[in-house]
């Protein structure tokens, strides 16, 4: 009943914003902190993120995301099986190694 007034946004734009724009943003935040002291992935991230939207349409990630996740069949795998491992499994594990990245950046003294 109230799915609707909550969801601005189209499922499929809602897919790219959260697996092609937020995660890895997260990411990128987090290795420019461990990493450096200015937000250089991070900008270049979202440069580049700006630029692929401003060639195609949202909806063309998303077919490409769903076809990458339908080539799993050829490995046995389900539609949904595949994004499970695709889309909570991977994440969490870049995540996981992301945060074992030991803190490189400089203490000023």
């Amino acid at each position: 009943m109230f799915e609707r007034t909550f969801n601005i946004m189209s499922y499929e734009a809602q897919n790219i914003i959260i697996y092609l724009l937020m995660i890895p943003l997260t990411w990128c935040l987090s290795l420019d902190y461990k990493l450096f002291r200015a937000l250089r992935l991070t900008l270049v991230y979202i440069i580049s993120f700006s630029v692929a939207l401003s060639l195609h349409s949202y909806m063309y990630y998303y077919d490409m995301l769903v076809k990458f996740l339908q080539s799993f069949s050829k490995y046995g795998y389900t539609y949904t099986q595949a994004c499970i491992v695709a889309c909570i499994m991977y994440p969490l594990f870049f995540t996981i190694v992301i945060m074992l990245i030991p803190n490189f950046k400089k203490v000023a003294k």
